[in-house]
C-alpha cells in the first residue's frame, strides 16, 4: 500500500520515472538513502542533492540487504505520508533525518588524547607522588592512569609504603570521555629518598651565667631593664638538637609558668619533673630543669631566664646535638656523701648530662664527677649565690649509668642525671 501511495503521489507530481538501482558501493561515494517499504523513487534535482538516492529494503528481489546508514523507520515515513505531505516534502524529510544519522555517526569520537608530558615525582623515604602537565585544549580528557612496574591505577594514586631507596619506573596515559586512550608518556625512573643518616648524640654548645644576691649593682640594673638573665651567645646546630636549661633561684616563688626559659630561636621549653626547693637548709630557694627536645639553632643563640625582680640566680644551657628524645631523667637529693645520682637507662647511643647543685654556704666549693664524666661549666662562688656544676658523657651502647660526685667542703646536694637519645 505504501508503494502504491508513493507511486501515486509521484505520478500526481509528474516526477521523473524511478531511477535504476545502483549496485552496492562504499559509503564514501555518493550518499545512498533507504526508504523502507518503497521500491525506488528518483527525485527531481530541484529539491534533492545531486547523486542522492533512496533505496528500498527490498531493492533486489528476495534480498533484505541494503546500503546506507541508519534511516527513519517505516512508521515515521507512514506518519509523514498520512499528513498528506507532498512526496517531495516526505522524501526531503527522510533525507534530512538520514543526513542527521550520517552526521551523528561521523561525529563519533575516535581520536585519542595527546600524550601527557612533563612527568615528574615528589619523593620521600616512603612515598612517591607522581605529577605531570595536564592536557588542555580540544581533548576532552577526563582522567589519567598511572603505570608503575606492572601495576596501574587511575589518578589519585600515591606510591605510599615504599621502602627507602626503592627505584620504580612510572608512566602516565590520558583517557577522554569516549574512553580513548593516549599513548603512555615517556617512562620515568623515580626512587624514594634514602633514610636520613642521623649522627649519634653528642655534646654541643653550652654556656652558664649567674647573678649573686649582693653586689653587682650594675648587673642587677641591667636585669631589671632586660627582664632576665641571659647566657653568652652560642653557635648551636641548625636543627636536630635537644636543649637542656637548668635554673637555680634564690626565690623559689619566682618559678612560674611566665618564667620558663626562652631563647631567640623561637624554641619553647617544658619542665622535666617539678621545682625542687633546698629544704631543709634553704626552703625558700629552689631549682628546676627544662628541655626543648627538638630545638632550632644557629649562630648567636642566646637563652634567657626571666626574672620578675632582682634575685640570686644561676642559668646553665647545654645543647645535645643529634638528640630529640629525653630517654630517661632522674633527680635526687642527698644530705651527705656519697653524692651519688640515681641511675638512668639507655637503649642505644646517648649523651648523659649530670648537674650537681650544692647546699654549702662556704666561700668557694669544688665538685668532681666519676665514671668518665667531664665538667663543662660551673659556678663555684657559693656565698650568696646558687652554685652548680655541669658534666657530660657520651655513651655508645645501651646500658644503665650513674655518677658520684666528690665535693669540698663536704655537703649535701641536688643531683640530676639525664640521658638524651635520638629517634633512630
Amino acid at each position: 500500500m505504501l508503494n502504491a501511495m508513493l507511486h501515486r503521489r509521484c505520478s500526481v507530481l509528474s516526477l521523473p520515472a524511478p531511477a535504476r538501482v545502483r549496485s552496492a558501493r562504499p559509503f564514501s561515494m555518493a550518499p545512498v538513502f533507504l526508504l523502507p517499504g518503497v521500491c525506488l523513487c528518483g527525485m527531481a534535482s530541484s529539491f534533492l542533492p545531486r547523486h542522492a538516492f533512496f533505496l528500498t529494503r527490498k531493492c533486489v528481489a528476495g534480498s533484505n540487504s541494503y546500503i546506507g546508514p541508519n534511516i527513519p523507520s517505516e512508521t515515521k515515513v507512514k506518519t509523514l505520508l498520512s499528513n498528506k505531505l507532498s512526496i517531495a516534502a516526505v522524501l526531503s524529510a527522510v533525507m534530512i533525518l538520514s543526513l542527521a544519522s550520517v552526521t551523528k555517526a561521523a561525529a563519533a569520537d575516535s581520536i585519542p588524547p595527546a600524550m601527557p608530558r612533563g612527568f615528574s615525582a615528589t619523593v620521600s623515604t616512603s612515598l612517591i607522588t607522581p605529577a605531570w602537565i595536564n592536557i588542555s585544549g580540544k581533548f576532552d580528557v577526563t582522567r589519567y592512569k598511572i603505570f608503575r612496574a606492572g601495576t596501574s591505577a587511575f589518578s589519585g594514586y600515591s606510591g605510599t609504603g615504599r621502602a627507602a631507596s626503592t627505584r620504580d619506573t612510572h608512566a602516565v596515559s590520558a583517557y577522554d570521555a569516549a574512553d580513548n586512550t593516549s599513548i603512555q608518556s615517556g617512562s620515568g625512573i623515580t626512587a624514594t629518598s634514602p633514610e636520613k643518616t642521623i649522627g649519634t648524640p653528642t655534646i654541643g654548645a653550652h654556656a652558664l651565667a649567674f647573678y649573686s644576691c649582693s653586689g653587682h649593682v650594675a648587673w642587677l640594673w641591667r636585669t631589671l631593664k632586660s627582664g632576665g638573665i641571659s647566657t653568652p651567645s652560642m653557635i648551636t646546630q641548625a636543627s636536630g638538637s635537644t636543649l637542656l636549661t637548668w635554673v637555680g633561684r634564690g626565690n623559689v616563688h619566682a618559678f612560674t609558668s611566665s618564667t620558663f626559659p626562652m631563647d631567640n630561636k623561637a624554641n619553647t621549653s617544658s619542665m622535666i619533673g617539678s621545682v625542687h626547693d633546698f629544704s631543709p637548709l634553704w626552703p625558700n630557694s629552689g631549682e628546676a630543669l627544662y628541655a626543648s627536645r627538638s630545638a632550632a639553632g644557629g649562630s648567636g643563640h642566646i637563652v634567657t631566664a626571666p626574672m620578675p625582680k632582682p634575685d640570686e640566680i644561676t642559668l646553665a644551657a647545654v645543647e645535645v646535638k643529634n638528640g630529640g628524645v629525653i630517654q630517661d631523667a632522674q633527680w635526687n637529693s642527698v644530705t651527705a656523701p656519697p653524692l651519688t645520682s640515681l641511675s638512668v637507662t639507655t637503649t642505644g647511643p646517648a649523651t648523659l648530662v649530670a648537674i650537681w647543685v650544692g647546699d654549702s654556704s662556704a666561700a668557694s666549693v669544688t665538685a668532681s664527677p666519676n665514671n668518665g664524666f667531664t665538667v663543662i661549666d660551673s659556678q663555684v662562688l657559693a656565698e650568696c649565690s646558687v652554685e652548680a656544676f655541669v658534666a657530660t658523657k657520651d655513651v655508645s651502647t645501651a646500658g644503665t649509668f650513674n655518677v658520684t660526685w666528690t665535693a669540698t667542703p663536704a655537703q649535701g646536694a641536688h643531683l640530676w642525671l639525664v640521658a638524651v637519645q635520638n629517634h633512630s
